[in-house]
């Protein structure tokens, strides 16, 4: 939010610029879901992916945080201190001031311009336990806390942190400061995307609901919020909320998304599921693979048999520069004596769980029971190589 900042003219051709940042807590795949997820709405916010990592290495608050002082009366959340799970407090803690004061270094760091948008995804918990904040002492500098969606919202994360990014970069435009959108929350939910959802667990209200009501429309047309950026907005979490109905319906209708294989391997993605991507390294990948050319199912103790087959898979999406290196990797990949091809299966099947849901992901896994031909039973008319 900005302090004393003015909110400036926007027209339908400005293009705006969101750099999304992760820091070094936060592992690369939730940056790439979270960017891919996005980049499938058009509009004139145009988001781009940063690779460079952040650190931070100060996690004691100051005694003194300015950002506090901005910050409106009661905005400390009693949820924080209630142990929802063990692993809350396993993580580090940040004041917002030196969350705020890593966005500020990014921004000088790669010459960003004040009238683009820095957005630093991380791991780390806040002082204030919000999920999501935007710098109340100005600058278009934003965080979105990536932990614990899953409690919260019981749905893939990709969705709750696009939302977070999107509903932010629209409140920068909507509103001057804290104290504005302070005077405009919904202290009672209502499924608004102006729910101040004090209660974190009332958060999954509006996340699936994905919408902004009447009121809080008739009051961005008098702020003339500019209508390309509202239907962007808008298109962002609409698609929100359909993709998490379709996993949340998966049990009634039994309808499975598609798998699209790209790259010649190099990628899986769910385009039914905003782009959704499973995420194996190039000997999960080889393994997957080989089994999809196999539909009737192979026995464990005949890989050695297609040694061939698995060596040219791997070669064809392996980063490797060494072809002993290569080697190796088949010859233990193949090996009845070695865990390595049942290890890769089993990470196989959690990658895919994570993405989809274990009853959602288990016709994509390569399944079978011991001894027996391991093969991967979805129908292949959902999955295509494009």
């Amino acid at each position: 939010m900005a302090g004393e900042e003015k909110l400036r003219p926007f027209f339908t051709f400005v293009l705006m610029k969101i750099n999304l940042f992760r820091s070094d807590d936060c592992a690369p795949e939730v940056l790439e879901d979270v960017y891919n997820l996005l980049n499938t709405f058009n509009g004139p916010m145009k988001f781009v992916m940063k690779p460079e990592t952040t650190a931070f290495a100060d996690f004691v608050p100051p005694a003194e945080d300015p950002y506090k002082k901005v910050l409106y009366e009661g905005v400390v959340q009693e949820f924080a201190s209630i142990r929802f799970e063990d692993r809350y407090f396993q993580r580090k803690t940040l004041a917002w001031n030196n969350i705020f004061l890593k966005c500020e270094s990014l921004r000088k760091q790669h010459d960003i311009g004040r009238d683009e948008f820095v957005i630093l995804l991380t791991s780390h918990n806040n002082d204030l336990n919000w999920f999501s904040a935007g710098n109340p002492l100005g600058p278009r500098d934003h965080f979105v806390h990536t932990e614990d969606w899953d409690f919260f919202v019981g749905s893939d994360r990709r969705f709750p942190i696009a939302y977070q990014i999107a509903s932010g970069v629209l409140k920068k435009f909507v509103f001057k400061n804290y104290d504005d959108l302070d005077a405009h929350w919904h202290q009672k939910p209502i499924g608004c995307m102006l729910d101040f959802c004090q209660n974190k667990q009332e958060i999954v209200l509006k996340v699936r609901t994905g919408d902004i009501c009447t009121d809080c429309l008739e009051f961005f047309e008098e702020r003339k919020v500019p209508k390309p950026l509202l239907k962007q907005v808008f298109d962002i979490l609409d698609g929100i909320r359909e993709n998490m109905l379709f996993k949340s319906r998966y049990k009634i209708s039994g309808e499975l998304p598609v798998l699209h294989i790209v790259e010649n391997g190099r990628e899986l993605i769910f385009p039914d599921l905003c782009q959704l991507r499973v995420h194996l390294n190039p000997l999960e990948k080889t393994l997957y693979l080989f089994f999809l050319n196999h539909k009737e199912g192979i026995l464990m103790s005949h890989l050695p048999d297609y040694r061939d087959e698995i060596r040219d898979i791997y070669r064809s999406i392996s980063n490797a520069d060494s072809n002993v290196l290569m080697e190796e990797r088949i010859t233990e990949l193949v090996d009845p004596r070695s865990n390595s091809a049942s290890e890769k299966i089993s990470r196989i099947k959690r990658k895919f769980a994570e993405a989809l849901g274990d009853e959602m992901a288990a016709p994509f896994i390569i399944a079978g029971a011991n001894g027996k031909k391991k093969r991967i039973a979805a129908d292949r008319s959902l999955i295509i190589k494009a």
